[in-house]
C-alpha cells in the first residue's frame, strides 16, 4: 500500500488528537469544563491542554505524580523539570521557554 497523504499537516489532524487525547482523560476519570473545552478537572485537580501541552495542578503532590505517570504511560512525553523550588515546596517552571 502507499501512503497519499500523511496525518502530519492534515487540517484535521489536531481535533483528533484532542479527541483521542479527551476520550482518554474522561475515561481515566477527568471531566472537560462545558465552558473551557481545554480545562480538565478531576476532584480538585484541574489540567490544562494547549495543542499538545499539558499542564496539571492539584493540592497533593504525589496525586498530581500519579496522574501524570498514568497519561505519560499512555502518551509518552517529556516533562519540564522545575526552575525554581520555593520554601512552600511550590514548583515554578518555565511553560513558554
Amino acid at each position: 500500500m502507499r501512503l497519499l497523504k500523511c496525518l502530519y499537516g492534515l487540517k484535521i489532524s489536531p481535533r483528533k488528537w484532542f479527541d483521542t487525547y479527551r476520550v482518554h482523560l474522561e475515561k481515566s476519570g477527568w471531566s472537560m469544563d462545558p465552558r473551557e473545552p481545554g480545562l480538565f478537572r478531576k476532584g480538585q485537580m484541574k489540567l490544562t491542554v494547549y495543542v499538545d501541552d499539558s499542564l496539571i495542578a492539584g493540592p497533593d503532590e504525589a496525586l498530581v505524580r500519579a496522574e501524570m505517570q498514568q497519561i505519560l504511560a499512555r502518551f509518552p512525553g517529556k516533562v519540564v523539570p522545575p526552575t525554581e523550588v520555593c520554601d512552600d515546596g511550590t514548583e515554578v517552571r518555565d511553560l513558554l521557554g
